[in-house]
């Protein structure tokens, strides 16, 4: 945890995940830390969030309530409006009741903390917001179902001649509730050697949604052929896929003495075939 850097102020944790039975309430303490320079007063409230099925982005917010996920209409906070001294933090319980009859599965929402914009001398004025993603499964017969729906490299290439290798995971959910896949990324030469390994930390998928990640392997700058091969966990059942995608790495100092390898290939063919030719038509 570090401090609030001067001018801005710092809400944690970033993400707070519940296991909640029915009829249960549970309280989760979010803490401000004040760095803006003078006392601040911040504002507190709970808005719903989902995934996409685009993939790009990782949640949206929306003000609509009592969704399959909604989770906002079950968030109270003891105040909404919390002054805190500059330099100062202070912990703000946030309180969650699922009710008595709730269905299993998932509750999605995020905790909203806006700093109340401060006049200065030209009139302008300056806010920002800053959230804590909250997921909560409720407790009893939950359908998780996820899988791996595509790996590759961005944008499809497969030529590379220098900088990293950015690689893609799409991950789609169709279930009920958040899964949290995890794994490794293996880098083999054309040998099929091991030369290196990327490790993947649980990132999380919400229901009804894909998320892409994006990793980036760090090349030596080596000419060959090479294969990433994927192997996720799908964060449930303790279910494992895999996936691989091969490319070439072709550094540019390379490039002038292939296109010459080649060229010169090109030629002796060329002119090997225009002496047979000739010799043909002198018998």
């Amino acid at each position: 945890h570090a401090a609030a850097p001067t001018g801005s102020f710092l809400v944690t944790p970033a993400k707070v995940e519940l296991d909640i039975n029915p009829g249960e309430t549970v309280s989760r303490d979010v803490t401000i830390e004040n760095g803006t320079g003078s006392d601040a007063t911040f504002v507190v409230s709970a808005e719903n969030i989902s995934g996409t099925r685009g993939g790009s982005e990782t949640v949206t917010f929306s003000d609509a309530t009592n969704t399959t996920y909604s989770l906002a209409q079950n968030i109270s906070f003891v105040k909404n409006e919390i002054t805190i001294p500059n330099g100062e933090k202070i912990s703000v319980p946030v309180t969650i009741t699922i009710p008595q009859n709730a269905e299993p599965g998932g509750r999605y929402g995020a905790v909203l903390v806006k700093a109340i914009p401060s006049g200065n001398a030209s009139g302008a004025s300056v806010s920002s917001q800053i959230g804590v993603l909250f997921f909560v499964r409720v407790a009893g017969d939950t359908g998780a179902k996820a899988s791996l729906k595509k790996f590759g490299t961005k944008n499809n290439a497969y030529l590379f001649a220098k900088g990293d290798v950015p690689l893609q995971i799409t991950f789609e959910n169709l279930g009920n509730v958040h899964v949290n896949p995890y794994g490794k990324i293996s880098i083999r030469n054309m040998f099929g050697k091991t030369i290196d390994e990327i490790k993947l930390d649980p990132w999380f998928v919400l229901p009804n949604s894909v998320r892409t990640r994006d990793v980036e392997w760090k090349m030596s700058g080596t000419f060959g052929v090479y294969r990433a091969v994927l192997e996720v966990n799908r964060g449930y059942e303790n279910i494992v896929e895999s996936a691989s995608v091969s490319f070439v790495v072709m550094p540019w100092y390379v490039v002038p003495t292939t296109i010459i390898f080649i060229a010169a290939i090109v030629w002796v063919l060329w002119t090997r075939r225009t002496r047979a030719a000739g010799m043909q038509k002198a018998i």
